[in-house]
């Protein structure tokens, strides 16, 4: 398997990843990702969070949580890490509970803010030569 996994270009490989059984409580058949964007200070060479939105699947998306292909994204507030109602990039839909299982978005606790918080502000602060990461 080595051999062949050599062989391969363009690829990431990386550990299989189980979501947090709150986001797999809203929608399970996708891994449901949540994308922080963050910016760098230069002049204190310090990163901050400017933006964070949950990203979750829809029945037709499977297996993914693709919002250019119809995934929702509920913006995440950045001080207590509670999510908004969710959209979908393809419609003016608005979405407080999901819409295939029913069950509630607007409103979930991401557990481990804090934690996700400072994690991100620190890989991002090792690449001060990049202005924005998301």
């Amino acid at each position: 398997m080595i051999d062949e996994i050599r062989k391969l270009h363009d690829y990431i490989i990386v550990e299989y990843v189980e979501q947090h059984k709150y986001s797999k409580n809203i929608f399970e058949k996708s891994t449901n990702t949540i994308r922080l964007v963050t910016g760098i200070d230069y002049n204190q060479s310090t990163a901050s969070i400017l933006h964070a939105v949950h990203r979750i699947g829809v029945e037709s998306t499977v297996p993914v949580d693709n919002c250019s292909r119809g995934a929702l994204a509920a913006k995440i507030d950045l001080d207590t890490g509670v999510l908004y109602d969710a959209k979908t990039y393809n419609s003016t839909n608005i979405y407080t509970n999901h819409p295939d299982t029913g069950v509630r978005i607007q409103g979930v606790q991401v557990p481990m803010w804090e934690m996700i918080k400072k994690e991100t502000i620190k890989v991002a602060e090792k690449f001060p030569y990049i202005s924005l990461m998301a």
